[in-house]
């Protein structure tokens, strides 16, 4: 007897290809973010937070390929693995890459990000609204049925 669509998934292993993909995109989007950032750092002295919103979509794209399940666990991935995205670029962004090897530091790191966030400045509330739209994009996107 020959088995055809041998390769089926079931749902579960779908969500768990899923998660392993986009935490890979989330990292990989956190490391172009920082790349960006400290470019146009030393160049112009600006940010892109708009790239917030472009991580989002990406994580969902890559949840998409990796899963393409329907259900809320997958906008609840997405919305997830955008936040771990945004906070792991910032992180990158106030500590370097060094970060990493000193968890010592993530708590204060984390700290000066979140007042850096809300001391509600301009540019921060302009940070603030494009962290919602990336995190609402990651979320929306993610699930194709809202699609």
């Amino acid at each position: 007897m020959q088995i055809y669509n041998s390769h089926f998934m079931n749902n579960k292993e779908r969500f768990l290809k899923s998660a392993l993909y986009s935490f890979l995109c989330a990292i990989g989007c956190a490391v172009v973010f920082n790349y960006i950032t400290q470019l146009s750092g030393q160049l112009l002295h600006i940010t892109f937070p708009i790239l917030y919103v472009v991580s989002g979509y990406l994580i969902a794209k890559s949840i998409h390929k990796a899963g393409g399940g329907i259900g809320r666990q997958y906008s609840y991935l997405g919305c997830g693995m955008t936040i771990f995205s945004i906070l792991l670029a910032e992180m990158f962004a106030f500590g370097g890459y060094d970060i990493l090897v000193h968890p010592q530091f993530w708590v204060i790191t984390l700290r000066v990000m979140f007042q850096a966030w809300f001391s509600f400045s301009g540019n921060s509330i302009l940070t603030l609204f494009f962290i919602a739209w990336g995190v609402y994009t990651g979320y929306h996107e993610s699930d194709i049925a809202n699609n």
